[in-house]
């Protein structure tokens, strides 16, 4: 009967244990589970001048997102606890400078006025195209045909009102040497007149004025021809000697 006594004893300290334990289990399996916040994000490719730019491949932690189409856009939804920082970085299409670095961003809810309306998270990525355009105008007091001479190279030649104009590819941060060649025009001054331009990383419009003075043409003196005397054909006197 002891014996019995003992094995209830130990039988009763147990079940509080095993009930705290299934509790534990229960309120586990009930509890519902917390869904991973997810964030939609739209990625806007342009170049440095603002222009949308297609064929730009976009990647977030290096994961491929997708490639802008014409209108430069790529939309993506990443999924993360609010705050958590993502390293965005993106391949430009060919004519286009790889970016030195990528850019971070931050997943973070924004509430607009409207509860209803999801603003999302947006994020401009640039491209620099890896030539430039220098456009040059030339502009003279209406002298015509005057060669125009850019970095030892015929280029143009001013037109009827004394203008010329020409554009140039170039890669970025190039110097540009321009004379108004006056060889062929020896009365023009100043003689071979220059100017220099230097093309930074943009494209740029170059605007050269020159006025010219020109000397009179020179007077050309008429030799006047001296008239030949001619013989005096009037009466002659004969005299006759004896």
């Amino acid at each position: 009967m002891q014996l019995n006594q003992s094995r209830f004893n130990r039988v009763s300290r147990f079940i509080p244990s095993v009930a705290i334990l299934l509790s534990l289990c229960f309120v586990a399996s009930c509890a519902p589970e917390i869904a991973t916040p997810r964030f939609g994000v739209t990625f806007v490719m342009k170049t440095d001048e603002n222009v949308p730019l297609s064929g730009a491949t976009v990647m977030a932690n290096e994961s491929e997102i997708g490639t802008s189409a014409a209108d430069g856009i790529v939309q993506t939804i990443l999924e993360g606890p609010e705050g958590t920082p993502i390293q965005i970085t993106w391949h430009c299409p060919t004519g286009y400078r790889q970016p030195a670095e990528g850019q971070e961003l931050r997943l973070t809810q924004f509430a607009g006025l409207d509860p209803s309306q999801d603003l999302g998270l947006s994020m401009t990525l640039q491209c620099a195209p890896q030539a430039r355009t220098a456009a040059f105008v030339v502009r003279t007091n209406n002298k015509v045909g005057i060669p125009v001479i850019l970095n030892d190279r015929e280029v143009a030649r001013t037109n009827a009102t004394g203008v010329a104009t020409f554009v140039q590819p170039s890669d970025p941060n190039r110097e540009f040497r321009i004379v108004l060649q006056t060889n062929s025009h020896p009365r023009l001054s100043p003689s071979n007149p220059y100017q220099v331009f230097t093309l930074g990383d943009r494209n740029e419009v170059f605007v050269m004025d020159q006025e010219f003075e020109e000397a009179p043409a020179p007077t050309v003196m008429r030799r006047r021809r001296r008239r030949r005397r001619r013989p005096n054909r009037g009466i002659q006197l004969i005299t006759r000697l004896n």
